[in-house]
């Protein structure tokens, strides 16, 4: 064989050893679901995994509520999925997302910002709710078939009652005024811990993001007040900057040793 060509097959070979290793160091691409309705309700959940976790951003984006829509109707309390068969959540944590505050949450002394621990607030279930037609794992405010992600108690509480117990806490974009209520304005980042199945593995991580955009996604306002169901978008995936970096210094070290 040709020197030259030899040298070329050997570039292609390390090339396709990058590639190769950049899927084994990237991650799942997440996945976005949107729902809006004329009347201006409007919501985003993001779910990608993170750290072996699946997690949901979840936005309240709402421009406008439809006509008779009172204070706590508002409120962005749950959103709804389907798991594939024999995957469930068991656990987790909810946050503040970046930019976002709590307003009007009544057992602290200052409102909360990004990043802080609501989890005492929020929660989860794996048995179909009413509303959500097909979809059986969920995260909410609710109390109805919600297991708190953490129990309060009268010290931990952020926002009455203790407790889940109606829409407090869920989400706000100051459509209307809260009339009291508890609430967040306007994004919580939620991580779940989830069971049969290993999702440090990319194949069941790629499996069940596909499977969760594959099946009805539902948001929920209020107590049951409206159901929305949602539809995906694939956000193009980035490179990472260190694969990027590798790449680049991979062609300069082969290109310099080998292609003369």
């Amino acid at each position: 064989m040709d020197l030259k060509i030899k040298k070329i097959f050997l570039f292609a070979i390390i090339l396709l050893f990058i590639v190769i290793l950049g899927e084994g160091l990237s991650s799942p691409s997440p996945i976005i679901i949107d729902f809006s309705d004329p009347s201006g309700l409007s919501a985003e959940a993001e779910f990608s995994v993170v750290d072996s976790k699946l997690q949901i951003i979840l936005t309240n984006n709402s421009s406008g509520v439809p006509i008779g829509f009172d204070n706590g109707d508002q409120l962005l309390t749950s959103v709804a999925f389907d798991l594939p068969s024999g995957v469930f959540i068991s656990g987790g944590r909810a946050f503040i997302n970046t930019g976002s505050i709590s307003e009007n949450f009544d057992r602290i002394s200052s409102q909360l910002t990004e990043g802080a621990d609501v989890s005492v607030e929020w929660g989860y279930g794996n048995s179909s709710q009413t509303g959500f037609g097909s979809s059986n794992n969920f995260i909410s405010t609710m109390k109805s078939g919600t297991t708190p992600f953490v129990y309060a108690t009268s010290k931990t509480n952020l926002d009455g009652p203790i407790n889940l117990d109606g829409p407090q806490a869920g989400l706000t974009n100051g459509v209307i005024p809260l009339g009291g209520l508890g609430a967040i304005n306007n994004s919580i980042i939620v991580k779940l811990d989830i069971g049969g199945i290993d999702l440090s593995l990319m194949s069941n991580a790629d499996s069940t993001l596909s499977y969760i955009a594959s099946h009805n996604v539902v948001f929920e306002w209020g107590s049951d007040a409206s159901f929305g169901f949602g539809s995906t978008t694939f956000p193009v995936p980035e490179p990472s900057t260190s694969l990027l970096f590798l790449c680049g210094l991979s062609i300069i070290f082969v290109s310099k040793r080998f292609i003369k």
